[in-house]
């Protein structure tokens, strides 16, 4: 029977938690043999405009780098991840809206949020995350 799996994030767009979240949800889902795997939701996806390009573009980024891993190596880098997001879930950071990540007009995501993109990959490739 297929399934798709889909993630719901305590943490909005726009912070590290949702990364973390996200990175640690994609790793055990690809590396347990998930059959589809969904862009998660930001913001348990009850936040009115809570999702951007960017949470879709980290997502399959992840999956990439996630089918390179064993489930070993996968379950070692989601314990460091929950270190980093585990006592935050009872109150997540919201994050931002789609009008403060994108520019309305393009679509684009804005510098601030690239540049933080770029850091948490950064950050996520030190602990080793192949991407």
């Amino acid at each position: 029977m297929p399934v798709i799996w889909f993630g719901y994030m305590a943490a909005g767009p726009e912070t590290k938690m949702y990364f973390h979240e996200t990175a640690a949800y994609i790793l055990w889902a690809t590396t347990s043999g998930a059959p589809s795997v969904q862009t998660p939701h930001p913001a348990k996806a009850v936040k009115i405009d809570g999702i951007t390009p960017v949470e879709a573009k980290f997502g399959v980024e992840m999956v990439k780098a996630a089918v390179n891993l064993s489930r070993k190596e996968a379950n070692e880098i989601v314990l460091k991840l929950l270190d980093k997001y585990e006592v935050k879930l009872d109150n997540p950071p919201t994050g931002s809206i789609y009008q403060d990540c994108c520019d309305v007009t393009t679509g684009r995501p804005g510098g601030k949020y690239m540049r933080l993109y770029n850091e948490i990959k950064d950050e996520l490739d030190g602990i080793g995350i192949p991407f």
